[in-house]
């Protein structure tokens, strides 16, 4: 039986490394090539972490390790990044709507669409699954508060000085941020 395989033809142009990698596997099992090495995205993940963690705060770093957990509470350590496709991904964005609120499931989309996309760059990955995923909104509407009008009189009438007063109606009626009137 005469098999063509272009990959084998010496040329610039076809090489192993270039090669897809589900063509690359058969080969392999045949014994004609080499088998690739692929890391599982727990591998891929503890690279991304050490590679950051001077760069990020302490705080973002246990983010990311939170972010870690919900990745890992859906899908296995051993999962390889060419294993993830959009529905697969989608499936674990509708998972977390049933346990974290809107805000939580749009920062972790964006967190795992970062380390993808680094991933990218870095060449363990092809594609980012996680680009058309919808984030969701970033905004906590259930927090938000309306002040009373007596209250804010109540901590105007309350400021030992003038400055204070002048300061607090910038903040309060104004807008500004905490350092701006400065």
């Amino acid at each position: 039986m005469l098999l063509f395989v272009p990959f084998l033809v010496k040329s610039e142009q076809y090489s192993f490394e270039t090669a897809p990698d589900d063509l690359l596997r058969r080969f392999s099992t045949l014994g004609i090539g080499p088998a690739r090495n692929v890391m599982t995205m727990q591998e891929i993940w503890k690279l991304f972490t050490e590679e950051q963690k001077d760069v990020v705060k302490e705080s973002s770093a246990i983010h990311r390790d939170t972010v870690w957990k919900r990745f890992t509470a859906f899908f296995p350590e051993d999962v390889k990044f060419g294993d993830l496709t959009a529905e697969r991904v989608q499936a674990f964005r509708d998972a977390l709507v049933q346990c974290y609120a809107p805000t939580t499931i749009s920062k972790t989309v964006a967190d795992l669409r970062t380390f993808a996309n680094w991933s990218i760059r870095k060449g363990f990955a092809k594609s980012n699954p996680f680009l058309l995923i919808a984030r969701g909104s970033t905004t906590n509407r259930t927090r938000d508060y309306q002040v009373p009008a007596a209250w804010t009189e109540r901590i105007l009438n309350a400021c030992p000085t003038q400055n204070w007063r002048t300061l607090y109606c910038l903040w309060r009626h104004a807008g500004l941020r905490q350092q701006e009137p400065m």
